[in-house]
């Protein structure tokens, strides 16, 4: 007889599936380290306009909270105005970048871009999600406060990343 048996293309079919997985899984996991990359690059960059903010004004931007997934409080007002001379617009978070069928903003998890400053804006903190653990974060994870509370929403989990400066004299 030629040709293969029943067993032997079902045998080949299910080999097709699960190499098809490994693919699909390891992709998703590359693309996922790329979102937190970008996520980390993105909070490096909103610190350097934060610093300097804080040396033309003396004060980081008073605008207490502000999260990315509030838009109208995140591009919009004084966190986004005080900003300007850095950003055309602020960064958000990739999950976040409007691309979902209805234009809007995802609200997937807690992926957002927050940023915080006391009544005195001397010092501020920035608080955002990682899809992935990353060990190394853990060295910079944490900010303490003017009155020396320190604030680490994410605690040892290696995924909410608090960063921050305290600049109170």
């Amino acid at each position: 007889q030629k040709g293969f048996t029943m067993i032997e293309l079902m045998v080949v079919f299910a080999i097709m599936v699960i190499m098809a997985a490994l693919i699909i899984i390891s992709v998703d996991r590359a693309r996922s380290m790329s979102r937190d990359s970008t996520r980390t690059s993105e909070m490096k960059s909103l610190q350097q306009a934060l610093e300097g903010y804080y040396f033309e004004n003396g004060s980081y931007p008073n605008v207490g909270w502000r999260c990315s997934s509030s838009e109208a409080g995140w591009q919009q007002g004084p966190l986004a105005e005080g900003l300007a001379d850095f950003y055309d617009t602020l960064p958000v978070d990739p999950f976040n970048d409007g691309s979902n069928s209805d234009g809007e903003r995802s609200t997937h998890g807690y992926h957002s871009y927050c940023y915080f400053t006391d009544a005195e804006a001397r010092w501020y903190m920035l608080v955002y999600t990682l899809e992935n653990r990353l060990p190394q974060t853990e060295a910079i994870d944490g900010v303490t406060d003017c009155a020396g509370s320190t604030y680490d929403y994410g605690g040892d989990d290696g995924h909410i990343i608090t960063l921050g400066k305290n600049s109170c004299l």
